[in-house]
């Protein structure tokens, strides 16, 4: 075809797995979770440590509008600490490094307690992240709700 480019396939993740990225992914989402689980207001921090700490760390949140760090931390403070025995498990997660960048998708099935009623919720899930000098550290993230499809608000 005259006119494309050749498609790079350097870093296609079955190509550079890079699996020491992927270890370290794996372990930040685990402190965020152990964080957001553990019932404990004051250890929320935790749940907040695992985002990019700049002007440039964005996400779609609950009014749909994108949101910077400070209101994507105070929401999910506000969700954590608002509910009992939270729950979390990734199912068919991924994730694929590209050099300093890394996409992990999911589906997050999560449960919790509100006022005696037990809830279970499912969304599909991407974050992206970016290495630093220190960790990896989230960008950007994007949540969509399972609802949203069963209510045809997704295609």
């Amino acid at each position: 075809m005259a006119g494309r480019r050749p498609v790079n396939r350097a870093f296609e993740p079955e190509n550079h797995p890079f699996p020491e990225a992927q270890e370290e992914i794996r372990r930040v989402i685990q402190s965020m979770d152990d964080a957001s689980t553990s019932g404990d207001v004051d250890n929320v921090q935790g749940l907040h440590d695992g985002h990019l700490n700049s002007a440039k760390f964005s996400k779609f949140g609950k009014s749909f509008e994108r949101v910077n760090l400070d209101q994507c931390n105070e929401e999910e403070a506000a969700g954590v600490t608002s509910v009992q025995d939270l729950k979390f498990e990734m199912k068919d997660r991924r994730i694929d490094v590209f050099g300093d960048v890394a996409i992990m998708t999911c589906y997050n099935h999560f449960s919790y307690t509100n006022g005696g009623n037990r809830t279970l919720r499912i969304s599909r899930n991407t974050l992206v992240f970016l290495k630093t000098k220190d960790d990896w550290k989230i960008v950007h993230e994007h949540v969509t709700p399972k609802s949203c499809f069963e209510q045809g608000a997704v295609e």
